[in-house]
């Protein structure tokens, strides 16, 4: 029942709010429901935490379905969404809300900074290789523009004219940058090409732009690494995450714990596999059996990690590819992305036993007599 509603202006009048609190009396006799309302919320939630009081977490999706429910009108406006979040705290609908350890928020920042940079290098890469293809499109038929002797080449001279008129020069760059990696017949290739390219001769104005869009590629790929190196400290300073690092690799280790913290923290591995969103849901009627769909709730990021760990597991793990490909060959060679989902909702599930000191074993997760392995 809603004795009374009253409203304020965050965070000018937050203080008066939390003075109102507390002379409500003792804390702990006071229990705060909140609806996730993104990162502006979080400020009121720690002044909460700081003054003892216990806050509790009420879906948003939960208000949002209960809301005829409640009234009959599926309507709403702030007055009816917090008499929808009391009522569903006191039925039982909520969690208790804490805050992340220092170690999550510390992974979170470093992983929200790393995917940052590399969203930035990928499209910056992608703006490159557009415009290189127009002046001079051989380049990236002889070397990849995504590694840093193509980078740094082209961020030098911006084209093939340059590269032309100093190519002892340009030899001894990719040389440097390139090490033993190189080989002496691609660097020949790449300044042979500069001879007779298709490409449209460029402007200086143009050029300018190859090179200054070439210095942002390799402006962030150097971002990249430094904040890798920072999450590998970070890594082995923080046990489940270095067990869970030798298992699915270090930045999907880092993301995962950033989005939910320590898997072993959770009661079991189904409430972990919950919690990354890949739990299943169903929608039934009589005779009708709906197929079964992964819910997608928590941090879309994780997903994408886990399901590229899924796929370096299928190329390095020889009993989780012989799974994977007697499930797709079952299937006819078709749905292989729900064969890839079923592997990831068994890899994060071992998650949860990595992370509490077991070392990852591809052969607990599946029946390994049914799979008939080649003898290696």
């Amino acid at each position: 029942m809603v004795v009374k509603t009253i409203k304020w202006q965050h965070p000018t009048q937050t203080l008066l709010f939390l003075e109102f609190l507390q002379a409500l009396g003792d804390p702990s006799r006071v229990e705060i429901a909140l609806e996730p309302s993104g990162g502006y919320g979080d400020s009121l939630r720690w002044q909460l935490y700081t003054r003892k009081y216990e806050v509790y977490r009420v879906s948003g999706k939960a208000v949002h379905d209960y809301r005829e429910v409640f009234d009959g009108v599926p309507s709403s406006h702030d007055a009816k969404a917090c008499a929808l979040i009391s009522e569903l705290h006191a039925r039982g609908r909520s969690k208790k809300w804490t805050f992340a350890t220092d170690s999550q928020r510390e992974f979170k920042a470093r992983t929200t900074q790393l995917n940052a940079y590399d969203k930035a290098y990928k499209q910056n890469v992608n703006r490159l290789h557009a415009v290189v293809c127009k002046h001079w499109p051989e380049l990236a038929q002889i070397i990849d523009l995504r590694c840093s002797t193509a980078q740094t080449l082209v961020h030098h001279y911006g084209g093939p004219q340059a590269v032309l008129q100093n190519s002892h020069k340009a030899r001894d760059l990719m040389q440097r940058v390139g090490g033993h990696l190189l080989q002496k017949e691609k660097i020949d290739a790449v300044i042979n090409s500069a001879t007779s390219t298709l490409g449209v001769p460029q402007l200086e104005a143009e050029r300018e732009v190859v090179q200054n869009l070439a210095g942002q590629v390799l402006h962030y790929r150097q971002l990249k690494a430094k904040e890798e190196v920072k999450i590998r400290k970070l890594i082995k300073k923080t046990p489940p995450a270095k067990e869970m690092a030798d298992a699915i690799g270090k930045t999907t280790a880092a993301i995962i714990i950033g989005a939910t913290g320590n898997p072993a923290s959770y009661k079991s591995s189904a409430a972990f596999v919950k919690a990354l969103g890949l739990n299943l849901r169903e929608s039934s009627s009589g005779k009708h059996h709906g197929a079964h769909h992964i819910t997608k709730r928590g941090s879309p990021l994780a997903r994408k990690y886990i399901y590229l760990a899924v796929l370096r597991l299928i190329h390095r793990n020889p009993i989780v590819r012989a799974y994977y490909e007697k499930a797709v060959a079952t299937r006819g060679g078709k749905q292989t992305m729900k064969v890839l989902i079923g592997i990831m909702r068994k890899l994060a599930a071992s998650l949860y036993h990595v992370a509490q000191g077991h070392a990852f074993d591809a052969s607990k997760l599946f029946d390994v007599r049914r799979l008939e392995l080649k003898a290696s």
